[in-house]
């Protein structure tokens, strides 16, 4: 009788564990189809070679032209010494941020 229980719970055991393994493959195998891109996504090898037309200005972000672009690349180019005037409160603000970062570097728990 001892040898019939002991037969039932090892049957028991390889029982659960076959239902535990089971359950993880179908429950990774949801989760690969659920990583598939959608079919209208269009791949990355196609985007990599295609060629943007449209620019953004280096100055506020706003979509450019490549004519407009090419325009602005030269007025900045033709700037006096080559920068674009700063508001001079901006420029303070900078100072100051850099100022604060060598501060941290040279004192660390501040």
């Amino acid at each position: 009788m001892a040898d019939f229980r002991l037969h039932h719970i090892r049957f028991g055991l390889v029982a659960a564990a076959l239902m535990i393994v089971s359950a993880s493959t179908i429950a990774f195998r949801s989760k690969l189809v659920s990583a598939l891109p959608p079919p209208d996504d269009v791949p990355e090898e196609v985007l990599r070679e295609e060629v943007i037309l449209q620019g953004r200005s280096p100055i506020d972000g706003s979509p450019l032209s490549p004519v407009e672009y090419a325009e602005l690349e030269q007025e900045l180019a033709e700037a006096p010494g080559g920068a674009v005037a700063v508001n001079p409160e901006i420029q303070s603000l900078i100072f100051q941020l850099k100022l604060l970062r060598l501060l941290k570097d040279i004192v660390p728990f501040w």
